[in-house]
């Protein structure tokens, strides 16, 4: 019965194929696929990468580095930056009060209309690196993205990488090295706990004095700790000719917003009842626009920031 319905389809086709040009047009005009769609295919990375080849093989080693075909890469990522606090009322970057973020549109290409697909660092960071829409529960590491950028240009370029948040790079590819003695961790993972103790045991009046631990508490302690993380992603930028990649996340100017420009913090604690109930705003408009006031403080201070990268890699 099959082989029937197949023969009748055939000639059904053959038919049109006759008995109008532009059938006959369309065929015509699509009969570069059949050599162009395989090659696709089999060039395509996850073919070759399953064929034992690579799409970026590296480079050999009689090749000079001064001739490697390889960029180095420099890609700095900051977190919880909305477009329109950047803008003038002209929609151009406010050059005034973001002297540096205005240089650099003015010196490259800006795309003025990317945008992240997740509203979380964990899931935003996961799809920027990978390419992938981020899964539901997504905590950003590497053994659920295993393809992703650190490892696909680990073959051709050193890793300089600096993640504040996310696990993305292996562990093999990506040393942990965070700059401090175990004595120190020592140190602040006792303080965490106890600030955790006390929120469980001390009484309502005292425990509003402590710092905030929900949501928002592992983002501020990364904010808090920024100033040393990007001091050693500058550090660590050289210019020899072997081909690298400079990764930072920086945690700024994401909630707490406790810095001016100048980078010197104004407070050290975190009152997030202040501004949000639960997870929406507070209804207060006062609040809000004071809150957007703080923020846009902290942008100046992230402008500055990248001000400092500029000059290093100039």
């Amino acid at each position: 019965m099959d082989d029937v319905g197949d023969w009748f389809f055939r000639a059904v086709f053959v038919g049109l194929y006759l008995r109008f040009s532009a059938v006959r047009l369309f065929l015509t005009c699509a009969s570069p696929g059949v050599v162009v769609i395989p090659l696709l295919f089999l060039f395509s990375l996850p073919i070759t990468e399953s064929l034992g080849t690579s799409a970026f093989p590296p480079p050999s080693a009689t090749e000079s580095t001064a001739e490697s075909q390889y960029p180095t890469v420099v890609m700095l990522i900051f977190d919880e930056v909305p477009l329109f606090s950047l803008l003038d009322r002209d929609g151009n970057i406010d050059s005034i009060r973001f002297p540096n973020f205005s240089e650099l549109a003015a010196e490259t290409t800006w795309y003025k209309n990317a945008t992240t697909v997740a509203e979380t660092t964990y899931k935003a960071l996961a799809a920027l690196l990978s390419g992938l829409y981020p899964a539901q529960q997504s905590r950003a590491a590497h053994y659920e993205y295993s393809k992703n950028l650190f490892t696909l240009l680990d073959p051709t370029h050193r890793l300089d990488v600096f993640e504040s948040i996310t696990q993305l790079c292996p562990p093999e590819l990506c040393p942990r090295d965070d700059g401090e003695t175990l004595a120190h961790s020592m140190v602040l993972l006792l303080q965490d706990l106890t600030i955790v103790y006390g929120h469980l045991t001390l009484p309502n009046r005292i425990t509003a004095k402590l710092p905030d631990i929900r949501n928002v508490w592992l983002m501020g302690r990364s904010s808090f700790l920024d100033r040393n993380h990007f001091g050693r992603f500058l550090d660590s930028l050289g210019s020899d000719e072997t081909p690298r990649l400079y990764f930072c996340h920086s945690p700024l100017p994401h909630y707490p917003w406790t810095y001016l420009p100048s980078g010197k913090r104004y407070s050290t604690r975190i009152r997030s009842e202040v501004f949000f109930k639960g997870q929406r705003w507070s209804k207060s408009e006062a609040v809000v626009q004071h809150a957007f006031q703080r923020y846009l403080l902290q942008l100046g201070y992230v402008d500055q920031v990248l001000g400092r990268l500029i000059r290093r890699l100039r």
